[in-house]
């Protein structure tokens, strides 16, 4: 029902492209669900060495969805000007879908004309954000008896009230506390609560999670590297010849014909005489002109063509895409284009070596997958 696999296969495609994965793990109509998060819409509040978003100090999620969907989804926590305030404003939003957006880079829309709708996309979609943060809540570690006169220790809210006779100690204590709290449009905030399920264990009320279940990969000093960013600077260099290479093929000419005008036919324009000969293949000429002849020292090729050039190139893209994929920790065995050549050995050997490389990210990720299944 879950379709968890799925899910981290997902999330694994956004480590190779983003450096991070992110599941949201909550109840939603009374049921369990888990959802793989946008990382383009994440925001994370946290210490600069820790890589574990469901340890971090505040989590923003944002999202733009129809009015229709809002007034559905949260129905049961808004009022009924709000209700309208929220149709209304998406009915002011002018509507310019996404895939015609260069209207605004061509001049035929500009925001400078648009109303002040920061919350609204150019969809009419609102703006959805889902905010955990963490704060501190007062508990009480009480000793106390039980009914048949045993010593225990009981944990309790700051309300818990003493009951003389019973209880014989009680000691105070600050653990972690997540809340929750959703905004939508400008000024709309609603579910503004402790955050369900956040204890693990009961035992251990110092270890609380909030429900954005993710790590953040190869984070050095607070800024995370994605796998494909190391090959960026490759990929750049790569572009760039593709398009050198580009002009050298637009102006290879290749074998030209060097002949003399005055052999052209009479009532031809030379327009029309190499049309013919490209389509005929033949050359019509009027051999006594002036007593020329068909001597061949008249008719002649020459080379205009950028073969030397175009060949330089191939060979560095060849070698940038080499190395683009040796920068991703992959080789050619792992792709599955080793030479005809290569020994059964030599393959196999460099498929473990790659297999090193990767094998980190491989290893964090199934940490993360544990932790998501016995959240």
């Amino acid at each position: 029902k879950l379709n968890l696999n799925y899910l981290f296969s997902q999330g694994m495609l956004d480590v190779q492209c983003a450096g991070e994965e992110c599941y949201f793990v909550g109840i939603k109509n009374d049921s369990l669900v888990v959802e793989k998060t946008n990382p383009l819409y994440m925001t994370y509040i946290m210490h600069k060495d820790e890589i574990f978003t469901h340890k971090a100090d505040a989590v923003i999620k944002e999202d733009f969805i129809s009015a229709i969907d809002v007034i559905t989804k949260y129905e049961e926590y808004l009022k009924e000007d709000e209700i309208k305030n929220i149709l209304n404003n998406a009915r002011n939003v002018p509507f310019l879908p996404a895939r015609n957006s260069e209207l605004l880079s061509e001049g035929y829309i500009r925001i400078d004309d648009m109303p002040n709708t920061s919350q609204y996309n150019l969809e009419r979609q609102v703006r959805v954000a889902h905010v955990v943060f963490k704060t501190l809540k007062k508990i009480l570690f009480i000793t106390t008896l039980d009914e048949f006169g045993e010593i225990k220790e009981i944990i309790a809210d700051e309300t818990y009230k003493m009951i003389k006779g019973i209880d014989l100690a009680v000691e105070e204590a600050y653990i972690t506390e997540y809340w929750e709290a959703t905004k939508i449009d400008s000024d709309i905030y609603i579910k503004m609560q402790p955050l369900p399920g956040q204890y693990r264990d009961l035992d251990n009320p110092y270890e609380a999670y909030n429900c954005y279940y993710g790590i953040i990969y190869n984070k050095f000093d607070g800024q995370n590297i994605a796998p494909i960013d190391r090959a960026v600077q490759w990929q750049f260099l790569y572009d760039v010849m593709i398009m050198r290479m580009e002009e050298e093929l637009g102006t290879n000419i290749g074998n030209v014909m060097v002949a003399v005008q005055k052999h052209i036919p009479k009532g031809w324009s030379p327009e029309k005489w190499f049309h013919f000969l490209k389509v005929t293949k033949v050359a019509m000429i009027e051999p006594d002109i002036d007593g020329l002849g068909t001597d061949p020292q008249y008719w002649k090729s020459i080379s205009l063509s950028n073969q030397r050039e175009v060949s330089f190139y191939v060979e560095l893209l060849r070698f940038i895409e080499q190395n683009l994929i040796r920068s991703l920790g992959s080789n050619e065995s792992r792709l599955g284009s080793q030479g005809a050549s290569e020994t059964v050995g030599n393959n196999q050997q460099s498929l473990i070596q790659s297999a090193h490389i990767t094998e980190p990210e491989y290893i964090i990720h199934n940490i993360l997958k544990q932790e998501v299944c016995t959240a």
